[in-house]
C-alpha cells in the first residue's frame, strides 16, 4: 500500500525560555554559594549544641574544671567552638574567624563545601589519639602550686617528674561528622527551597 507523507514543520521561538534558562543559571550560582554557607553556620551550631557542653567551674579540691560525663566534648576556653560558628574571640586573637575553615571550591557546575576549624586539638578530640604535651618550668610551677591548694599526691608526683613530657590519651568524642549527618536533612529541604523560590521567581518573571 502507498503511502504519502507531507513535511510538517512547525515553528517555535524559544527565545524566552532560553531566557530564563540563563538567568536561572545566573542566579542559581550566587543563591548556591548562600546555601552552602548556610548550611555550614548550621552544621556548627548543630555540633555545639548537640555535641559539645560547657564545662562548669574549676572543682579546687582536685585542681580540674568540672564537665559532664560521657560521650560529649566539655567547653572550656571556647576556642573551638568559636571557629565552627565564625564568632569572634575578643582579646585573645583565637578562635572565631580566625581558625573557621569555610571555602566554596566551583568545578564548572559543581560546587564543593569545605567546612572545618584549623584549632589544633580539633581533630584528636573528633578521633582521638595520643598527645605529648611538653613539660616545662611553668607547668611544673603550675603543678606545684595545684598541689599546694589541693594537697593530691598526683601534682606532687607531676612536679617532680623526670620525664620530659606526658603520654595523654584522648577518647574521640566527635561533633563534626554526626553534626553533618544531623544537619543533612534540613540542608536538603533549604536546598530545595531556595531552588524552587528561584524557579517560580524566574518563571513570573
Amino acid at each position: 500500500m502507498a503511502q504519502h507523507a507531507s513535511p510538517l514543520e512547525i515553528d517555535v521561538d524559544d527565545r524566552d525560555m532560553l531566557a530564563k534558562f540563563a538567568q536561572f543559571n545566573l542566579r542559581s550560582a550566587e543563591i548556591i554559594r548562600q546555601m552552602i554557607l548556610r548550611a555550614m553556620q548550621l552544621v556548627g551550631l548543630t555540633a555545639i549544641e548537640r555535641y559539645m557542653v560547657k564545662a562548669k567551674l574549676l572543682d579546687y579540691k582536685t585542681g580540674f574544671t568540672i564537665g559532664a560525663k560521657g560521650d560529649k566534648l566539655n567547653i572550656r576556653m571556647g576556642r573551638l567552638s568559636r571557629s565552627l560558628i565564625d564568632g569572634f574571640a575578643f582579646g585573645t586573637g583565637l578562635g572565631g574567624v580566625q581558625e573557621s575553615i569555610r571555602k566554596i571550591i566551583v568545578t564548572g557546575r559543581i560546587f564543593e563545601g569545605l567546612f572545618g576549624t584549623s584549632v589544633p586539638y580539633a581533630a584528636i578530640h573528633e578521633y582521638g589519639g595520643e598527645t605529648h604535651p611538653s613539660i616545662t618550668d611553668k607547668s611544673r610551677r603550675f603543678f606545684w602550686a595545684m598541689y599546694a591548694n589541693t594537697q593530691l599526691p598526683m601534682w606532687r608526683a607531676m612536679a617532680l617528674s623526670k620525664k620530659d613530657n606526658f603520654n595523654i590519651k584522648i577518647p574521640a568524642r566527635p561533633y563534626l561528622h554526626p553534626a553533618l549527618k544531623d544537619s543533612d536533612p534540613q540542608i536538603q529541604l533549604m536546598f530545595a527551597g531556595a531552588m524552587n523560590k528561584l524557579s517560580k521567581e524566574v518563571s513570573d518573571e
